[in-house]
């Protein structure tokens, strides 16, 4: 046995436990992670199988070949619930749910003759000696057929990626008009996890035409992408494993709230806001910013100004967006980075580290103020504290 052999018996062994365990856990969003959790054990049981697939032994479990092709229109639907499920404060149908799995149950019911084919049958067929009635289901068993059933599956889980990374981009632009730290909650773990699904199942169909081609031992190309997809399913079990329940119920709210208009024909086409109370509730946030310095409260939502002022939080979103032509996530750390500012080039001050100036600045973490602050000053904390405090 060698050590990749190693490595996926391992991973394999790790998922299946990954599996239950997030379906045991009590802690996060507990229909997530169910999709989570079935997502990472049919990963771990398609290592096992295409392992099979690729040695002789495979002639002595014929029936498992069904379950190989139709897995490829399984993870896919399961990756897209997990991350819809995970940013979703709404509740979807069971039905509406299981339609995206139907392609999984069709196909496995077009193999399903195959669960009664004997191992013998398959050398047969394999080899060309027994032939192949048309209507029947074990046709699928011809290499040709089953190349453009795995070929079509692979464009099926490219069309899910493509499904799962646009609903994650849409997340992330709506977490910014209701929360000044996303840094828990962006999901940026999980859109990386998504493209690096897509390039392993490019580099798979990649390699498929060099083994239709005999330029590649498909025993070694289904070795490669096995290796592959271990390292997937440790990093999608553990990393999803830690991933807390990315709302409160108070968050849900105002996410809900602030985004629900952004579904039908434009974000405020239903507003009943005026211009002139635009103005005068503008005028008053900002007048509430610099007084109260809201922004150093580094949990601060939008449902907390709006309490304040005492307005809606679709308005005030609409107050941002429109008046002020940003987010409310770029508004109040426009505010942090000027107090940080301050802070940086205060004599004072200066025997403080970078990461207690985030903090009293409102940032929740180092890496977050330094991202911020060179995306807004073009240089970072330690550059313009150099560069000003000596000019000073």
């Amino acid at each position: 046995m060698t050590i990749w052999n190693i490595i996926i018996l391992a991973a394999m062994i790790q998922g299946f436990f990954l599996a239950l365990f997030l379906i045991a856990n009590k802690i996060g969003n507990r229909i997530a992670n169910g999709f989570l959790a079935v997502l990472v054990l049919f990963y771990s049981l398609d290592l096992g199988l295409e392992t099979l697939y690729a040695s002789p032994q495979v002639f002595e479990y014929p029936h498992l070949i069904g379950l190989i092709d139709a897995l490829f229109f399984l993870y896919g639907p399961l990756l897209y619930f997990y991350a819809l499920f995970l940013t979703s404060p709404q509740k979807i149908s069971a039905k509406q749910t299981f339609l995206h799995f139907l392609p999984f149950v069709v196909l496995l019911m077009a193999y399903f003759p195959l669960l009664f084919l004997q191992s013998v049958d398959y050398k047969l067929i394999s080899e060309g000696v027994q032939p192949i009635a048309e209507n029947e289901a074990r046709f699928f068993l011809k290499n040709d057929v089953r190349g453009y059933v795995e070929m079509l599956g692979g464009f099926h889980q490219l069309l899910y990626l493509a499904f799962t990374l646009l609903l994650l981009n849409k997340h992330a632009a709506n977490i910014k008009d209701a929360f000044s730290d996303i840094d828990r909650i962006n999901l940026a773990w999980l859109r990386n996890l998504t493209l690096a699904t897509g390039l392993i199942l490019l580099i798979d169909i990649f390699l498929f035409f060099f083994v239709k081609s005999e330029l590649l031992a498909f025993g070694n190309a289904v070795l490669f992408i096995s290796v592959l997809l271990a390292f997937l399913i440790y990093a999608i079990g553990y990393i999803g494993l830690r991933q807390p329940i990315i709302f409160s119920q108070t968050a849900v709210e105002t996410l809900t709230e602030t985004t629900e208009t952004q579904e039908k024909r434009g974000k405020y086409y239903k507003s009943t806001l005026t211009d002139e109370q635009a103005q005068e509730n503008l005028a008053q946030l900002l007048e509430l910013m610099k007084t109260e310095q809201l922004y150093l409260e580094g949990e601060l939502k939008l449902s907390d100004v709006a309490e304040n002022l005492g307005i809606s939080n679709n308005n005030l979103s609409q107050i941002i967006n429109e008046k002020l032509g940003k987010n409310f996530y770029d508004f109040v750390n426009e505010y942090r980075v000027e107090a940080a500012k301050q802070l940086l080039v205060n004599p004072k001050k200066q025997h403080l580290t970078l990461l207690a100036i985030a903090f009293e600045s409102g940032f929740n973490s180092k890496s977050s103020f330094n991202n911020i602050f060179k995306k807004q000053c073009s240089v970072t904390p330690s550059e313009f504290k150099k560069t000003n405090y000596s000019a000073s």
